[in-house]
C-alpha cells in the first residue's frame, strides 16, 4: 500500500528519474523544490523539511542551476552516489511488495485503477471526495491523512486531472458519490461559486435546492453564459410555482446566448403556455428575440404585439423597445424611431435613467440600421454615459459597428476591445 513508502523515500524515487540531468546546464523544473512538491503531492514546506533530512543523510545534494525556460537560477536537488543506491534498493523493495511506483511519484501519470489499488482502503474516501471537484479547491476542506495523497500546490490547492477524476468516480459507490457531491456543494457555497454549487447540488440529488439556487442567484449565474451552464440548467426542475418561472427564464436566456435557438424556442413556448401572465409575456419576449436571431422580424413583431395585447394599457418599456428593433430589422425605420421617440416623451420614462439608457441604445441601433451612422454614434454615446459598468458591453458592440460603417477602424477596434469581440481581419 501507499503508506508503506515514506515521503522521503518517494522524493528519492522521484529524483532517481532525473539523474541524467546532473551535469546539464539547465535543470528540469521537476528537481526544484516546487517541482518535487507538486509531483509527489506534498506541500512546499513539507518538501523543504524532507529535503533537509535527505541532505543531512547525504542522499541528496543541493546546487544552484538555471531551470529550463526560467529567467533566474534556483536551488535544485539531485541524488548523490549513496542516494542512487538507496533509490535502487527502494525500487527492488516496492516491486517485491507488489507496490506500483507510478502512483507514488506523479498523479498526472496515474491511471485510476492503479491509484485506487495502491491507496490504503482507509484513505480511499478522501480520494473519492477529491474526484468530484471540477475546479481547484482547498486541500484543508478534506479530512487529513497520514500520507500525502493529493496533488497539493504551494498555496494548498488541489487539482486532479479530468481523466483521473472520471476513472476514480467509477470505482466509488453511487450513494457515497452523492454524499461527496453534497459536501462539495456546501464547500462552494462558502466560497461563493454558485455555478459549481449548482453542479454538485444536481449530482447530489438536491434538486429543490438547485431550483432555489437558480431562482435566487440567476443574476450571478447569467454573468457567464456558456454551454456548461446550459447543460446544468436543463437538469434543474421547473415544477415549483415559486421558483420554476425563474429557472425557465434563466434557461431560455442562456440557450439563446450560446446560440442554441432550438432549446431557446422550446423554452419560450413552455413559458408562453404558463397561466402566469408575467411568465407568458417573458416567453413572448424570448420567442421574439429568437425569431429575430433567426432573421424573422415579421414573425417576431407579431409575437411582440400579442404580448402587448396581453399587457393591456400598462406601459412595458422593454416590450416597446423590442418592437422597435423588430420594425427596424423589417425595414420599418420611421415606425421604429417614432415608437422610441414616443417613449422618450413619457414623463414616467423620463424619470427612469435605466429606461432612458435602453431607449438611447435602441435608437442608436435603429439609426445605424437606417444608414445614419453619425446620428447613431450620438445616441450610443449618450447611452454609454448613462450605463452601469455591467451594461456597457452590448453598447460598445453597437458602437463598434457604427464606427466601422463610418470607416473609422481605430475607434471601432477600441470599442470592440471593450465589448470583448474581434473585428474580422484585426489582430
Amino acid at each position: 500500500m501507499v503508506s508503506a513508502v515514506t515521503v522521503g523515500e518517494r522524493i528519492v524515487l522521484h529524483l532517481a528519474q532525473f539523474s541524467k540531468y546532473l551535469d546539464s546546464f539547465d535543470a528540469p523544473p521537476e528537481v526544484s523544490q516546487d517541482g518535487i512538491a507538486e509531483a509527489i503531492r506534498i506541500s512546499r514546506a513539507h518538501a523543504a523539511i524532507e529535503l533537509k533530512k535527505l541532505k543531512e543523510h547525504e542522499d541528496v545534494v543541493e546546487r544552484m542551476s538555471h531551470i529550463k525556460r526560467g529567467p533566474t537560477k534556483r536551488k535544485v536537488y539531485y541524488l548523490t552516489e549513496s542516494g542512487e543506491k538507496r533509490a535502487k534498493n527502494l525500487k527492488d523493495y516496492v516491486e517485491s511488495q507488489g507496490i506500483e511506483i507510478a502512483p507514488l511519484l506523479d498523479l498526472k501519470r496515474c491511471k485510476g485503477p492503479e491509484l485506487w489499488e495502491a491507496t490504503a482502503e482507509e484513505f480511499r474516501p478522501v480520494l473519492g471526495m477529491a474526484s468530484v471537484y471540477r475546479k481547484r479547491f482547498k486541500r484543508s476542506y478534506l479530512p487529513d491523512t497520514t500520507i500525502s495523497l493529493l496533488p497539493e500546490d504551494k498555496i494548498g490547492m488541489v487539482d486532479i486531472p479530468v481523466d483521473l477524476q472520471s476513472s476514480i468516480q467509477k470505482m466509488v459507490d453511487p450513494s457515497a458519490l452523492r454524499e461527496y457531491h453534497s459536501s462539495a456543494a456546501d464547500y462552494w457555497l462558502k466560497e461563493g461559486d454558485y455555478r459549481e454549487r449548482l453542479y454538485h447540488l444536481i449530482n447530489a440529488g438536491r434538486m429543490k435546492e438547485a431550483e432555489m439556487l437558480v431562482a435566487n442567484k440567476d443574476h450571478v449565474l447569467l454573468r457567464a453564459q456558456d454551454a456548461d451552464l446550459l447543460s446544468l440548467l436543463l437538469k434543474v426542475p421547473t415544477t415549483s410555482e415559486r421558483y420554476g418561472p425563474k429557472v425557465l427564464t434563466c434557461r431560455g436566456k442562456t440557450a439563446r446566448s450560446v446560440g442554441d435557438l432550438k432549446v431557446a424556442m422550446d423554452v419560450s413556448e413552455e413559458m408562453i403556455s404558463s397561466p402566469q401572465l408575467d411568465l407568458k409575456i417573458d416567453g413572448c419576449r424570448l420567442k421574439a428575440a429568437v425569431l429575430m436571431d433567426g432573421g424573422k422580424p415579421v414573425e417576431a413583431l407579431t409575437v411582440l404585439k400579442g404580448a402587448a395585447d396581453l399587457r393591456g394599457d400598462l406601459l412595458d418599456i422593454d416590450l416597446e423597445c423590442s418592437m422597435s428593433e423588430a420594425e427596424s430589422m423589417n425595414g420599418q425605420h420611421k415606425e421604429a424611431r417614432n415608437r422610441l421617440e414616443l417613449l422618450m416623451q413619457n414623463e414616467l420614462v423620463r424619470q427612469d435613467p435605466d429606461a432612458i439608457e435602453m431607449i438611447y441604445h435602441r435608437m442608436g441601433k435603429a439609426l445605424l440600421a437606417e444608414g445614419s451612422a453619425n446620428e447613431s454614434v450620438k445616441y450610443l454615446s449618450k447611452a454609454l454615459g448613462m450605463a452601469r459598468s455591467g451594461d456597457k458591453k452590448c453598447i460598445h458592440e453597437t458602437m463598434c459597428k457604427a464606427y466601422l460603417a463610418l470607416g473609422m477602424n481605430d475607434k471601432a477596434k477600441e470599442h470592440a476591445s471593450k465589448a470583448g469581440i474581434r473585428i474580422s481581419g484585426s489582430t
